[in-house]
């Protein structure tokens, strides 16, 4: 049986209310450590995530979906790590929040870790790509 690629997201975040919404749609996402890029000559941060997608109110491994999507930010004059050891290439990260104080972006993980980005009041930009594959791995909460 050939599974159908879900509706991908193509999303930009200029306000808080949008930085809210793209919160909830990242949550549980799995970033691998080496996914964190910031690149120090154009200012840009990306991170790779492996976003958590429900497809319906069934938890059957067919229906529950991880997606590779790319957050871009495309200006950043600082960033902070948390707890993040940037040298171990193999930490996988749990996203829990994302969220933002004044010209700073949050971004809270689980086991204590997090980023800080300090922007210059630039938009987020939040692509999937064609990439999915089921997971038995899924949240144990309610869906937002």
């Amino acid at each position: 049986m050939k599974k159908s690629t879900p509706s991908l997201l193509k999303i930009k975040a200029e306000t808080l209310e949008d930085i809210e919404i793209m919160s909830a749609l990242l949550q549980d996402a799995l970033v691998p450590s080496v996914g964190l890029v910031h690149d120090l000559i154009s200012e840009t941060f990306t991170m790779v995530l492996y976003r958590y997608h429900r497809a319906s109110s069934s938890s059957t491994p067919d229906n529950n979906l991880r997606i590779i999507s790319h957050l871009h930010i495309p200006k950043i004059s600082h960033l902070q790590r948390y707890s993040i050891d940037a040298s171990n290439p193999e930490e996988q990260l749990v996203l829990l929040t994302l969220s933002q104080e004044r010209d700073t972006l949050v971004f809270t993980f689980a086991g204590d870790k997090a980023l800080r980005l300090i922007t210059c009041q630039t938009p987020l930009y939040l692509t999937d790509t064609e990439t999915c594959w089921p997971t038995v791995f899924t949240p144990h909460h309610p869906a937002i």
